[in-house]
């Protein structure tokens, strides 16, 4: 399999949401399915501090064994949790990405073991820090209070992200599971550029054809077929390992999960998709 380019790995490292949380709650960001929020910096810090390296190739399980015994940081890369197979390949299914500064698992364990469930695979050339619990409890990381209450909050937003990523792909068509995903990478990892008819965002591609189609529960045809729709309606590009669209073509996506929200959000989504990702766009960290 081709590996990635440098761009792509470095996009997928933007420090976007990493600053130090302004309380207990967590950044102020949207809920968004596939893709978690990154860990605070101080519970990062502890995983580059105390955390084993380690490699893993396209592919690879980032689990070792049938019992999760600790817990993982990707530093550079794409790792992916998959949650339903088909006759012991990846098929349709929910599957959560993890991107750096998040947990390699895509949910959080705070107990010392319990089994694996589905499957945990590197999707490009993936580092992560380990920590075994052991070393997490040593450390304060699972005991401490204040560390407690912040993975308290990352665990709860990685159930929100779940959650909502389950509904999208319960309830919603094809089309609409697409625009979700391309949402999640364009306030995540994209950058935003003024076009003939508009803003329009580049972000870089979540995975291989594959990987995508197994995202959003489809067919590699019916992929094809989206992304052909993407490339006749938003102008769909493709430079390398990124695409360029008109970000408009989000908008109904966009005010689906305005609904979704209600009105006790941390966070108010504004009425245009264009100025959510220009806000989202002005976070990066310096």
């Amino acid at each position: 399999m081709k590996n990635f380019s440098k761009a792509w790995y470095d996009a997928l490292a933007t420090e976007r949401y990493a600053e130090k949380w302004p309380d207990e709650f967590g950044p102020r960001v949207p809920v968004l399915p596939f893709v978690t929020l990154p860990l605070p910096p101080e519970m990062r810090e502890i995983f580059r501090s105390l955390g084993e390296l380690k490699h893993f190739q396209p592919q690879e399980s980032i689990i070792e064994g049938e019992v999760v015994k600790g817990m993982q940081l990707v530093e550079s890369g794409l790792s992916a949790r998959i949650t339903a197979t088909l006759e012991g390949q990846a098929g349709p299914g929910l599957m959560a990405l993890a991107a750096p500064h998040r947990l390699a698992t895509g949910n959080l364990n705070l107990a010392t073991r319990r089994p694996q469930i589905g499957q945990y695979r590197a999707v490009s050339k993936v580092t992560t820090r380990r920590i075994s619990h052991v070393d997490a409890e040593r450390a304060g990381l699972l005991n401490d209070p204040n560390h407690l209450r912040m993975l308290l909050s990352v665990k709860e937003s990685i159930n929100l992200s779940d959650r909502m990523g389950l509904t999208i792909s319960a309830l919603l068509p094809a089309p609409m599971r697409f625009a979700s995903l391309l949402i999640t990478m364009a306030v995540f990892f994209g950058t935003v550029e003024e076009g003939p008819r508009g803003q329009r965002v580049r972000i870089p591609i979540p995975g291989r054809a594959r990987h995508i189609a197994i995202v959003l529960s489809v067919s590699d045809v019916t992929l094809e077929k989206l992304i052909a729709d993407l490339r006749q309606n938003a102008g769909l590009e493709r430079d390398g390992d990124f695409w360029i669209f008109e970000s408009a073509v989000l908008q109904p996506m966009h005010e689906w999960m305005r609904t979704t929200d209600g009105n006790e959000s941390l966070f108010t989504r504004p009425e245009r998709i264009e100025a959510m990702l220009e806000e989202a766009a002005s976070r990066d960290a310096a």
